[in-house]
C-alpha cells in the first residue's frame, strides 16, 4: 500500500476514534479501536498492532487535555456538516469535533500528519478551511466568540487559528471572489 494510502487510513482511523471514544467509558474505549481497526482493515493494510495501539494512544492523549475538554464533553458534535455562503464562496464541510456555549463556539479540526515546525506558521488550505468553518459559525451563532483549533495528534497539541488571520483569509478570498466574477 502506497505512503499516500496509508496517511488516508490513518486519517480516517483517528477521525472515526474521535467520533465514537467520547461516548464510551473508558475501559471500553481500547476494545472499541480495536474493532474500528479491523472493519476498517487496518491490519490488512499492513499497519502492525503497534502502530494501531500508539494512533490510540494520541486519540486518547489528546482527549485527555483539559484544555480540550469541551469538545469531548456529551454535548459536543461530531463530524457536524456545515453549508453556507461565505463572501460569495459556497461552503460546504464537516467539523471534526464543536462545542457550542453560550457565549462561545470551538471548532476543531484534527490533523493526523506532521505540523509545520512553528505551530504559528498554518498551512494556507487549513487556514483556508478553518477561517470558512469560523465564518460561517459566526453566521449561524451571531455575538458569539468563535474559537478554531488545530489539533496535531502526532504532537498532542491544539493552535489556534488567530482571529486576524482568518480576518486576513477572508479578505484575500473576498478579492479572489471579486476578480472572477
Amino acid at each position: 500500500i502506497s505512503g499516500r494510502t496509508n496517511a488516508l487510513l490513518r486519517g480516517q482511523f483517528v477521525h472515526r476514534l474521535f467520533e465514537i471514544l467520547p461516548d464510551l467509558p473508558p475501559a471500553q474505549r481500547n476494545a472499541a479501536a480495536s474493532r474500528i481497526a479491523d472493519i476498517m482493515g487496518l491490519g490488512r493494510a499492513s499497519f502492525s498492532e503497534a502502530e494501531i495501539a500508539d494512533l490510540f494512544e494520541q486519540v486518547e492523549q489528546v482527549m485527555a487535555l483539559p484544555e480540550l475538554a469541551v469538545l469531548f464533553a456529551d454535548d459536543a458534535l461530531a463530524e457536524a456538516n456545515i453549508s453556507g455562503l461565505v463572501g460569495g464562496v459556497t461552503v460546504q464541510g464537516q467539523i471534526d469535533r464543536m462545542a457550542i456555549t453560550s457565549d462561545k463556539i470551538i471548532i476543531a479540526d484534527f490533523k493526523t500528519g506532521m505540523p509545520p515546525d512553528n505551530l504559528s506558521d498554518i498551512p494556507p488550505a487549513y487556514l483556508r478551511q478553518m477561517t470558512l468553518y469560523g465564518a460561517l459559525a459566526e453566521q449561524i451563532y451571531p455575538g458569539r466568540e468563535v474559537e478554531c483549533l488545530l489539533i496535531w495528534t502526532q504532537i498532542i497539541k491544539a493552535a489556534e487559528v488567530p482571529k486576524s488571520a482568518r480576518n486576513q483569509m477572508l479578505e484575500n478570498l473576498a478579492k479572489e471572489h471579486r476578480q472572477a466574477t
